[in-house]
């Protein structure tokens, strides 16, 4: 019900709504409305009351509440939304519930990550409330043979959604970190799985450091990683971005997936570099030549052998 009153003073925030016209919008009398903008208020919402004209929406709450994200999607949004206060992995919540037969859709958002992980087994620094961590259950209708091609478009959406709140430029680098220059932003982590009617699911995992300050990282990542409020001097709210990377996801998620691989490649810092990539059969050093249709990158070796890597660490 908060999401229904939060509709109202969102759509009409430059406006007094008086009390009798909630009442009527929310069916509900004079004691429950009250109720529900004490609420709010104690969520962090700065409401103006006025003794006549009623009341209106001067700030939103700087914290994360799923009320909000529900009142600002489209009404038939397709996302099934959960959020934690802490978690030790929103992967592995997913992934319980894509193996009870959880819907496409169905989106965890937590504050901090106890035990959070990045591609590889590595970990990924979750401090409480800087930055947005979240994982997307996803039943895609192509085969699993190709849900490498989701990292690719999670990518793309979240450099866009970084691009459009700061105003900067970021690029990708293979197969999923968010970069500028030689810091990371985000880190992208796709998983597959089978419920238990052996049916396939991917499980979409995205980390990006919103408001983190360079005191806020360990020491040994304060030279390796960045966050958006250190690259714009702005303060981004995780629920803004939050929505603006539902948007840019599901666009990207709707196009011709080799729209969005021209769009990588754009943004690609590796294509025509010479790197190292670390990979399950060893080390391969060359020119990275091409992206794959299904997320592989191409990479010609020394001797001129091209190699077809769908997993592997560029080392930097």
């Amino acid at each position: 019900m908060e999401s229904s009153l939060l509709r109202l003073l969102l759509n009409h925030s430059s406006e007094f709504l008086s009390l009798p016209h909630l009442c009527q919008q929310l069916q509900r009398n004079d004691l429950q409305v009250i109720d529900l903008l004490k609420t709010l208020t104690l969520w962090g919402y700065t409401l103006e009351t006025h003794p006549t004209l009623g009341v209106r929406l001067l700030q939103l709450s700087a914290a994360l509440h799923l009320d909000e994200l529900r009142a600002r999607l489209p009404q038939n949004h397709p996302w099934t939304l959960f959020h934690l206060n802490e978690t030790p992995s929103t992967m592995d919540f997913i992934k319980r519930e894509g193996i009870r037969g959880g819907a496409d859709g169905t989106l965890v958002i937590a504050n901090s990550q106890t035990a959070g992980r990045g591609r590889h087994g590595r970990s990924w620094n979750s401090r409480p409330e800087l930055g947005l961590y979240l994982s997307v259950l996803l039943r895609p209708d192509f085969p699993i043979s190709s849900y490498s091609r989701l990292t690719i478009i999670a990518a793309v959406a979240t450099l866009q959604a970084a691009e459009r709140v700061t105003q900067r430029r970021f690029q990708i680098k293979w197969p999923n970190d968010l970069m500028i220059g030689k810091r990371k932003l985000a880190g992208i982590l796709t998983e597959a799985h089978l419920d238990q009617q052996q049916q396939p699911f991917a499980i979409l995992g995205v980390g990006i450091n919103l408001i983190q300050e360079v005191s806020d990282f360990p020491e040994e990542l304060q030279t390796k990683a960045s966050s958006l409020l250190i690259e714009s001097q702005r303060s981004i709210r995780r629920t803004d971005f939050l929505l603006e990377w539902i948007e840019r996801f599901q666009n990207a998620l709707s196009l011709p997936f080799e729209e969005i691989v021209q769009e990588w490649k754009s943004k690609c810092l590796n294509l025509g570099e010479s790197i190292v990539v670390t990979t399950p059969q060893g080390k391969i050093q060359g020119t990275a030549l091409d992206l794959e249709s299904n997320g592989a990158l191409l990479l010609r070796d020394d001797q001129g052998k091209i190699h077809t890597i769908l997993s592997g660490l560029i080392e930097v």
